[in-house]
């Protein structure tokens, strides 16, 4: 299934799942599928695994577009250094391109 074409101009997706909070996820997009770190307020979803996945307009808007995705786990080759740069974003790196791909949790968020 395509993404919603709201996904194209924002960065930010909230993830939800029973039974916890709704986290904000810097993405990137990569065909049809939602780019995110998998490491840390994700770190507890796994292949298959279906959410929420809703865009905002602003950070505290209004929801654009909610639609269901599936978790799918990458490993570090499956994605380029210009989808991990839009995912890493502002944020600087600690360490190099290489070890941080190779220690970051990738998933695909898929519709």
């Amino acid at each position: 299934m395509a993404l919603p074409a709201e996904t194209k101009g924002h960065y930010s997706v909230w993830v939800s799942r029973p039974g916890h909070r709704a986290s904000a996820e810097r993405y990137a997009v990569d065909g049809e599928k939602l780019i995110v770190f998998g490491d840390e307020r994700l770190a507890d979803l796994h292949d298959d695994d279906r959410v929420s996945a809703t865009i905002y307009e602003l950070h505290n808007g209004p929801p654009l577009v909610t639609f269901p995705v599936t978790v799918h786990e990458l490993n570090p080759g499956e994605v380029g250094l210009g989808v991990f740069a839009d995912v890493v974003g502002h944020r600087q790196l600690t360490t190099t391109y290489a070890q941080a791909k190779a220690t970051r949790r990738l998933l695909a968020l898929q519709a």
